[in-house]
């Protein structure tokens, strides 16, 4: 079988997304990821104080008076929209939202909700791959659950480090596995039968 070309990817990609957004902003999940989200979310709170990446977000600007806010791989903007900027707003602190996806389809979505909702919004719709940022730009820089689609990540790593401030950050959720999570559920019911009858030498959590 030949192996898809990276237009052919890509145009699946777009294709594929613009289908998951047609009816909201947020990606339906398998309830494994709600079980991982609190599992680690205790952990996450027991060291810093918060439980997930908007609260954290809020916790760290707070003070501040406006903040310059990247996501990168945004799809719809739904945690940005509806979690992130009205913590902001909670606080005093106004949001200049950018967004960038390789979907322009999902980035017009978002923006018709950012209006919605008058939030200041950029959005850019293009290949994070080949990105492309101004230097000391973004007091935040975020990735939520979009990690895993990039291909160049070193040089991601490297646009990311460039526009940030000198006191800013850049905060990611992600799980990372080779075939996404659609058998989650399924395998986890398999492997905690597997987990039982394992001679303990063979077992490693």
């Amino acid at each position: 079988m030949k192996k898809p070309s990276y237009s052919d990817r890509v145009a699946n990609e777009i294709k594929h997304y613009k289908q998951i957004f047609k009816h909201g902003l947020f990606q339906e999940v398998p309830s494994i990821w709600n079980e991982v989200e609190r599992k680690f979310g205790d952990k996450i709170e027991a060291k810093i104080g918060v439980r997930g990446l908007p609260e954290y977000i809020a916790k760290e600007l707070k003070g501040c008076k406006t903040a310059k806010v990247l996501s990168l791989g945004s799809g719809a903007c739904g945690v940005e929209l509806l979690a992130i900027a009205p913590r902001l707003t909670e606080q005093g602190c106004t949001i200049e939202l950018t967004s960038v996806d390789i979907n322009g389809d999902v980035i017009s979505q978002a923006e018709r909700e950012a209006k919605r909702r008058g939030v200041k919004f950029v959005g850019m719709t293009q290949d994070i791959n080949e990105l492309k940022l101004k230097p000391n730009e973004y007091d935040v820089i975020m990735a939520y659950a979009a990690l895993h689609h990039f291909e160049k990540i070193d040089h991601v790593a490297r646009e990311i480090n460039k526009a940030l401030k000198s006191k800013g950050i850049f905060v990611t959720v992600d799980i990372s596995s080779r075939n996404g999570y659609k058998l989650w559920d399924e395998a986890k019911g398999l492997i905690g039968a597997i987990w039982k009858v394992l001679p303990a030498k063979y077992k490693w959590d």
